[in-house]
């Protein structure tokens, strides 16, 4: 880890946390992501030891000046949201603690506790207990309370539903996967689904739009879920855009949990219902946007499972099935359409 990163970090730890004592460095974690490394610092400031999280952007070729840029905007996003949590006793956002431009990182504080993927893949086994099924779904219900006040914090008002960036990704997607024979998606596919696209957007930009905030990765990797406290994580793809990007983004996540064999359908659509219950906005899953939305998440789970890196059998097996199941879906949707 970058040593002058570390210094700043020494010399501002009481700024960070106003506690008695100098900052000194105890272990440090790395955690390599694509795009950036993320790195687990722990502090001891005098009898306290506390922790935070600093992540280094990785440019591609001429975008150093950019990702810059980028850090600081996530920096200022936080900054904005934790101060407009403030206050609400079951809904946080990670705090940040200090941004370096120059180095293209960004420091937040820990925010302790396991994931709310790390519950839900404990709550959905056969053998989970009630209690930790009735923990899972509080946290799918807090999810929709945080999307729902994160939504009002951003709300830029109602405005036509823009869809260009979106038809252009998944083209990209159908492209990658009509180039792989073992896809299931030949050329006669790949333009029914084009046509699916394009239709859907030009229905949904027809049709009413809520313009805020969007996480953009809003799914259970991204959320710390105590047992009644919610706080989320990685602002870094933060845009203005349609409010049904993020609901259709967490929805489609609890989804894909139902291709393991092993998980209960009903359970899961219990946590949906959870989710949407404490987001509180009539969601309809019928409307060109969401289904637009669902087709492009679709899309992109496609991808990453074909170019998966080296797992288990059991794993590889489970992939397969999930794989299926999109396939499935993608043939369904365009022969209703």
């Amino acid at each position: 880890m970058n040593r002058e990163i570390l210094d700043r970090i020494v010399r501002e730890g009481n700024r960070i946390f106003p506690t008695g004592g100098k900052a000194t460095v105890g272990k440090i974690n790395e955690f390599v992501n694509p795009g950036s490394t993320t790195y687990r610092v722990e502090l001891f400031l005098g009898e306290e030891r506390r922790s935070i999280y600093v992540k280094i952007l990785i440019p591609g070729r001429g975008e150093t000046e950019k990702i810059k840029e980028d850090v600081v905007k996530e920096y200022e996003t936080l900054s904005r949201l934790y101060d407009g949590f403030s206050g609400m006793s079951h809904i946080s956002v990670v705090r940040p603690v200090a941004v370096f431009p120059e180095y293209r990182a960004i420091a937040t504080e820990e925010a302790p506790g396991p994931t709310l993927q790390h519950r839900l893949a404990r709550a959905t086994r056969p053998w989970a207990s009630s209690h930790d099924s009735d923990k899972a779904g509080r946290c799918c219900y807090l999810a929709g309370k945080w999307l729902n006040k994160f939504q009002q914090l951003t709300y830029r008002g109602n405005g036509p539903f823009s869809a260009g960036d979106m038809v252009d990704y998944c083209n990209v997607r159908l492209r990658d996967l009509g180039s792989r024979p073992e896809s299931g998606v030949n050329d006669s596919f790949r333009k029914k689904i084009s046509g699916y696209i394009e239709e859907m957007s030009r229905q949904a930009a027809q049709q009413e739009n809520t313009v805020a905030g969007c996480h953009n990765d809003y799914a259970p990797h991204n959320m710390i879920a105590q047992d009644n406290h919610l706080c989320v994580l990685d602002l870094g793809f933060f845009s203005y855009d349609s409010t049904i990007f993020d609901v259709c983004r967490f929805w489609h996540r609890l989804e894909t949990f139902k291709a393991d064999p092993l998980v209960s359908d009903r359970r899961i659509t219990d946590y949906q219902e959870s989710f949407l219950l404490g987001y509180g906005q009539r969601v309809d899953r019928g409307v060109s946007a969401f289904r637009l939305a669902e087709c492009r998440f679709v899309l992109s789970s496609m991808c990453t499972l074909l170019k998966g890196s080296p797992r288990s059998f059991v794993r590889r097996q489970l992939d397969s099935h999930l794989y299926r199941t999109y396939l499935s879906w993608l043939k369904k949707e365009c022969a209703n359409f």
